[in-house]
């Protein structure tokens, strides 16, 4: 059987498989997960990743260009205020 993401996770970044066993084991992060996942449905996230300018939902494609775009325009907004 193969190593899960977590597992592959901790070995790619030189992390503790003890430390990352026992947090899973001892739920250590459930209330922050699951604060994160609620945050995630309060606005409106639908998937990964999702990005937000200056508290907007961007829907445009997530690659530099667009973004970079997308800040561009924010900025300028803001700049005519």
């Amino acid at each position: 059987m193969g190593l899960s993401l977590f597992e592959r996770i901790v070995l790619t970044h030189g992390l503790s498989s003890e430390e990352l066993k026992l947090a899973l084991d001892e739920e250590t992060y459930r209330s922050k997960i699951k604060a994160d996942f609620n945050g995630g449905v309060r606005s409106v996230v639908n998937g990964t990743p999702s990005f937000y300018i200056d508290g907007h939902r961007y829907d445009g494609p997530p690659d530099f260009a667009g973004l970079r775009k997308a800040i561009e325009f924010v900025m300028a907004s803001e700049r005519s205020r």
